[in-house]
């Protein structure tokens, strides 16, 4: 099947507030979309008998995934494996379960958005990150950090709420957990929100040289509920669970 966005959305409580969000995406989202549920034991239980929209696609591997850990990025991983062997797409859009349109959107918006670069020149004229607020202390443990940081690359982090990566990004990413599994698995099992930084930093320094695609794009308002209806390349807010 060929789609132009696929929404990837870790789940894992609330069924009836997936309703809600589902609406809010099939009310905002004006080019051919599919929505990718990656759940936990619970909510697979919940949804398995359900008459879901038949653009909305339930991932078989379950992960029980915890906040602050490491398993949250497994759940966008096997999203994306997932679609990869399903679809074929335009953009990857990561989505939590409390993760909201409030502005339409459409393929042409995301086309604006996507990276690429130039000349080759480019890819090497990156610089060591070296803020050490918010989480990078514990960011800078993992052997994913250690690997770019010795290679003398940068480190990017941002909100996952509103990530969005073209397909051949998203092909990068997988390449490269895919040569590292040690990197991978050290990912997926770390006590921290690695999933505000990892695909981000590996996005932006793989790069194939078939279509110097990188990076990712962000259509988010960060991780709390504010939102900052002015922006016109911000498209998503979070919102309390009811």
């Amino acid at each position: 099947m060929n789609v132009d966005i696929v929404i990837s959305i870790n789940i894992f409580q609330m069924p009836h507030f997936l309703n809600k969000q589902l609406a809010s995406i099939a009310s905002h989202v004006l080019s051919p979309y599919i929505v990718i549920l990656n759940c936990n034991d619970y909510m697979f239980n919940a949804l398995k008998n359900k008459n879901l929209p038949s653009n909305v696609y339930i991932n078989p591997e379950i992960i029980n995934k915890k906040r602050f850990h490491g398993t949250l990025t497994k759940g966008i991983v096997s999203n994306m494996m997932y679609v990869n062997s399903q679809f074929s797409y335009k953009y990857f859009i990561v989505f939590s379960g409390r993760t909201f349109f409030y502005r339409p959107i459409k393929l042409a918006n995301l086309d604006a958005m996507k990276k690429t670069w130039t000349n080759t020149e480019q890819m090497i004229q990156k610089s060591v990150f070296t803020d050490m607020n918010w989480h990078w202390p514990k960011f800078r443990n993992t052997l994913l950090a250690k690997h770019y940081l010795h290679a003398g690359f940068r480190l990017y982090g941002e909100a996952h709420e509103g990530l969005v990566f073209s397909y051949h990004v998203v092909q990068n990413i997988l390449i490269f957990l895919n040569n590292h599994p040690i990197i991978r698995d050290n990912l997926f099992t770390h006590n921290s929100c690695v999933e505000e930084f990892a695909l981000q930093t590996i996005s932006q320094n793989e790069v194939n040289l078939a279509n110097l695609e990188y990076g990712f794009s962000y259509i988010g308002n960060g991780s709390d509920e504010k939102c900052d209806t002015k922006d016109p390349n911000k498209y998503t807010q979070k919102k309390c669970y009811q």
